[in-house]
């Protein structure tokens, strides 16, 4: 996927919540998390398993990026090609599948590593420009602006 996959038009129609997953899509694709998320091994899941770990990790994200937090919503997507395509997806899990491995790479300390390395990859190849967020003196974060 060397260009962007899909054509923006401008119309009339409605916009759907899954409208901007392209764009999140198509920023994940600019990363090595799927390389090395993949790479992962977990004593509980087979190394031929049918749902990768980048399926997992991509399809929380787009749950997140469409504003759903909990494990379920994922189910509403399963047969959703818009979300599976633009997310880059190849087999979006079921709910159980979701929690589960997600609860079994959060075990393992190099997931938060290569999360947080792959997000400021992103952020510096992007250029994105960030500000401490205060709150009573304290600084709490840096939000993209």
């Amino acid at each position: 996927m060397k260009d962007f996959p899909i054509r923006f038009v401008l119309t009339d129609e409605a916009i759907t919540p899954s409208a901007g997953l392209a764009l999140v899509g198509y920023l994940l694709h600019q990363t090595k998390l799927d390389k090395r998320v993949n790479a992962l091994r977990l004593p509980t899941v087979r190394r031929d398993v049918h749902i990768s770990h980048s399926d997992v990790i991509r399809s929380m994200i787009g749950l997140l990026a469409t504003g759903k937090t909990d494990f379920d919503h994922i189910e509403a997507y399963r047969q959703d090609d818009i979300f599976s395509t633009s997310m880059g997806i190849r087999h979006v899990p079921s709910s159980p599948t979701l929690r589960q491995r997600l609860d079994q790479l959060a075990c393992l300390p190099m997931t938060e590593t290569i999360i947080w390395e792959e997000s400021m990859r992103l952020l510096v190849r992007q250029h994105a420009t960030l500000s401490a967020c205060w709150t009573k003196g304290k600084r709490h974060g840096f939000p993209l602006i």
